[in-house]
Parts: C-alpha cells; sequence; structure tokens
C-alpha cells in the first residue's frame, strides 16, 4: 500500500513539473503570439483608417493587449479571486465596457478575441481550477448564475491589470 500511495505521488510529482516546466511555457507562448497578433491587427485598422485611431474604444483595446501581455505570467483565477477590488478600478472597468459596447462591430469583435486568450492565459495559469474552470463555461450555456460568475472573473480580471498598471 505504501509503495503504491509512494508511486502516485512521484507520478503527481513528475507530472506537475512537466507541466509547469515543458507544457505551461509552450502554451503561454502561443498565447502571447495571440495576443500580438491581436494587437497588430488592431493597430492596422487604425492605419488603414477602418476604424478611428482616435476612439477611446481602440485606446482601452490597445491598452489591455499590453497589459494581458505584462501580466500573463502569473494570472491565473485564484490571483484574480485574491486581488484587492479598489473601488476606481471597478468603475474604470465598468466605464471602459460600456465604451467598448457603443463602439463599432469590429472593435467589440477584437475585445471578444480578447477576452478568449485572456481566458486561455487563466486556464493556463490554473490547472488545479481547471474542472471548476470548465464546469463554469459549459454551464454559463444553461445558467444564469454561472454566466454571472464568469462575468464576474472577467471584470476582476480587467480590474486586476488595472491595479498593475
Amino acid at each position: 500500500m505504501f509503495v503504491l500511495l509512494l508511486a502516485i505521488f512521484l507520478t503527481l510529482a513528475l507530472a506537475q513539473l512537466v507541466y509547469w516546466q515543458v507544457v505551461r511555457p509552450v502554451i503561454l507562448l502561443r498565447l502571447r503570439y495571440a495576443m500580438f497578433e491581436i494587437r497588430d491587427r488592431l493597430r492596422l485598422m487604425a492605419i488603414h483608417k477602418e476604424i478611428g485611431d482616435k476612439q477611446s474604444a481602440y485606446r482601452i483595446l490597445e491598452e489591455l493587449c499590453n497589459l494581458t501581455l505584462y501580466t500573463m505570467e502569473y494570472v491565473g483565477l485564484a490571483v484574480i479571486i485574491m486581488a484587492p477590488k479598489d473601488q476606481v478600478s471597478m468603475l474604470r472597468v465598468e466605464r471602459n465596457l460600456e465604451i467598448i459596447r457603443d463602439s463599432e462591430q469590429q472593435l467589440q469583435d477584437v475585445f471578444g478575441e480578447i477576452s478568449r486568450v485572456s481566458i486561455g492565459i487563466i486556464i493556463c495559469n490554473s490547472p488545479g481550477w481547471f474542472p471548476w474552470i470548465i464546469i463554469s463555461v459549459l454551464s454559463s450555456y444553461w445558467s444564469e448564475k454561472a454566466r454571472k460568475r464568469i462575468d464576474r472573473w472577467k471584470r476582476d480580471a480587467m480590474g486586476m491589470t488595472y491595479g498593475t498598471a
């Protein structure tokens, strides 16, 4: 029995080591490149005058890309949940989300892509929370409570990144 427990422990320790030292860096690199691609496409839209670079939604999205790139090495669900929620950051998140909602459809699509990459980063940095995140995402299709939980995580993640700037 002791040998079995020791084998399970060593297997889990090895799996964790492989994940954090081999798998996670590769996934984060792919997500980093995806975020660079989104930011470059956003800038090209402004250069080609597809969107107005004077629009506040453009500046918000570019800042969000940069902050996501800055925090992607350590941001996970536990960090987001435990991060202090100051009123200034939360009001800034609400204002920015309202500006993005009122912006052009192209900018709303870019925000959706940023959100998907950000969720990938959170999942990558939160392997222990993976089952809870997946259950929440899947149940969000049927449950309003799960949708609100995910929306709260998104807002908290945005607030946390603004707090680190």
